[in-house]
């Protein structure tokens, strides 16, 4: 009696756990970004203690923060189930609008928006933009 042999089975039985399918780490997810958002919002808020901005601005960075965070998992979750998403330029308004800390936030977390080279590019201008306008403000003009 002769046995059947299956190499498809016995190539994915015996194939070392390197060279099978798993899920592969984002290369566009970077500690970077994180920091650079932490470091912001520290910023915003040790501005605020020794008087150099007024409360309603750290209020209103975090509040836009939190929007974009969750108009960011919405459209990941939109993306997921094939509705209607957000248009991009409503993503890049939240994020010169001040919410850009959020933003990253999201991405890094939902690991959403992190592969697209365009709207990564737009997306850390609006960062720049905000971050210098930011400075500014509330640093140079006065």
């Amino acid at each position: 009696m002769c046995r059947s042999f299956n190499l498809t089975k016995v190539a994915t039985t015996y194939m070392p756990l390197k060279s099978r399918s798993t899920p592969s780490k984002n290369k566009h997810t970077s500690p970077f970004s994180v920091y650079l958002a932490l470091t912001f919002l520290i910023v915003v808020l040790g501005c605020n203690a020794i008087g150099r901005i007024p409360t309603e601005i750290v209020y209103f960075y975090l509040l836009m923060s939190f929007v974009s965070f969750i108009i960011y998992a919405f459209d990941k979750s939109k993306s997921k189930k094939g509705g209607r998403r957000i248009p991009e330029k409503t993503l890049h308004l939240l994020a010169i609008a001040g919410g850009w800390p959020g933003a990253i936030f999201a991405q890094q977390s939902l690991r959403h928006k992190t592969q697209k080279k365009e709207f990564r590019f737009v997306f850390w201008i609006t960062v720049i933009v905000n971050i210098i306008g930011f400075t500014w403000f509330f640093f140079v003009r006065s």
